[in-house]
């Protein structure tokens, strides 16, 4: 695989598996904030007011304006869509300082494998996988129920109405609201996964934690990438269990339908029985 992009809900693990994917040989643009999202991608797709406004042939353009610009092949006519957007300040962050900066990006050579990493692109998910037949997705999925009192809740306010979930129902039950978007996104996924098969991962972020050495391999064979001992071992020492896993042990379950429920373990997801769920 010589493209690969990760995303998922945010909070869901893509800051570290896209530093394991790293360790693979994939390079990452430098324009990133604090969580190693990439800003180039940030400015040209999290925009849900565009989105909203945008047809689906408008979507699959702009995705691939920014595959063109990660494989630094941006035609000239390219040059002016890109400005407009620029201009347009679509988006408060900005990753490029200065007009020359950007210049010497755009004419510069492309790695041989790039990483992508942003969470919202699993919103995007099917555009990428279609524009492009180099690339692979990689859709990061944390334990539904942690997901779902996650204090990280942006991209439900963003993107819920692609969803069906409303602001009432969010008002309603936030955690409920959360888990629902989780349990969409991955749905999603699962569907897209057996559209596209081996150039959509689904990776389980606890497994990744409890089981490094399965998980990593897992990572190996869809970046189609060797693995030594050596890095396997150096890999493996990144991997740390967050203070905020199982954090869904403390929380009263009985918000959430049974039938919920009984999908996050569907998904993969076991559920401790020391839960509340009355």
């Amino acid at each position: 695989m010589k493209k690969v992009v990760i995303g998922g809900l945010g909070g869901s693990g893509t800051r570290l598996v896209a530093r394991l994917v790293e360790q693979l040989g994939y390079q990452s643009d430098p324009w990133q904030n604090d969580s190693r999202d990439d800003l180039t991608t940030t400015v040209l797709l999290k925009n849900p007011r565009w989105h909203r406004q945008s047809s689906p042939e408008a979507i699959r353009q702009r995705v691939q304006l920014l595959l063109d610009l990660k494989d630094r092949r941006l035609s000239i006519g390219g040059l002016p869509h890109l400005w407009s957007i620029l201009q347009r300040g679509e988006h408060q962050s900005f990753p490029w300082q200065n007009t020359p900066e950007l210049f010497s990006y755009l004419f510069g050579k492309a790695p041989t494998q790039w990483l992508l990493k942003e969470p919202n692109t699993h919103i995007y998910c099917e555009d990428f996988l279609a524009v492009d037949p180099d690339l692979g997705y990689i859709h990061v999925m944390r334990h539904g129920l942690d997901m779902a009192f996650s204090g990280n809740t942006q991209q439900l306010y963003n993107w819920g109405h692609l969803f069906g979930i409303t602001t009432e129902q969010i008002r309603k039950n936030l955690p409920s609201a959360q888990l629902e978007f989780w349990l969409q996104a991955v749905q999603k996924a699962k569907e897209l996964a057996k559209k596209y098969e081996d150039r959509l991962l689904l990776l389980n972020f606890d497994q990744l934690i409890h089981r490094p050495v399965v998980g990593l391999q897992s990572i190996q064979q869809f970046c189609g990438s060797d693995l030594s001992e050596q890095q396997l071992q150096q890999m493996t020492s990144y991997i740390q269990r967050p203070a905020s896993m199982a954090r869904y042990r403390a929380q009263d379950l009985s918000g959430f339908e049974e039938e919920a429920i009984r999908l996050v373990k569907q998904f993969g997801f076991e559920i401790n029985s020391s839960s509340r769920h009355e």
